[in-house]
């Protein structure tokens, strides 16, 4: 009798309501598909965060299974990864990255930040040095407020 006959032996219509209904049925199924460990109680998976064999029937279950694995992975990659590890490298290697990507940018805003600074030393170098009158000031005063006002600018737009 082949394994296909012995199963339909076993699902023949009236056989498992004579013999205490589906629930000894099934719990027979369970038993004979148990290994001699797992039966004896003595196999206990270590892993059972990674038991791929576990609950794989249900999709459900699988799913949150599999959730609850890419989780753990991502927690001990992030964790003990080569960018936690070696994270000085990864932030060089992201900010070569940002210059290498946005470099025509940098120099521009580069440019007139230090537009705005050199105005700067040089209005306190002059009013550290002499007396300016108010139309001095103002003459020092307004290159500092129009490069703040392009660096701003182009801090916005770029």
């Amino acid at each position: 009798m082949t394994d296909i006959d012995q199963l339909k032996h076993k699902l023949q219509k009236g056989k498992n309501e004579s013999s205490e209904g589906y629930q000894k049925f099934a719990s027979a199924q369970f038993y004979e598909n148990l290994t001699r460990e797992q039966f004896a109680g003595a196999h206990r998976p270590r892993l059972t965060v990674f038991n791929s064999a576990r609950d794989a029937l249900n999709p459900h279950v699988n799913s949150t299974t599999l959730k609850n694995r890419l989780w753990v992975i991502d927690h001990y990659k992030y964790r003990y990864g080569a960018d936690h590890t070696f994270w000085v490298h990864s932030v060089l290697r992201r900010a070569g990255a940002n210059l290498n990507r946005y470099k025509f940018n940098y120099v521009v805003k580069a440019f007139l930040a230090y537009q705005v600074y050199s105005s700067y030393k040089n209005f306190r170098y002059v009013d550290s040095m002499s007396f300016m009158s108010t139309p001095q000031r103002v003459s020092h005063v307004l290159p500092i407020t129009l490069y703040t006002g392009a660096f701003v600018g182009a801090s916005l737009m770029i």
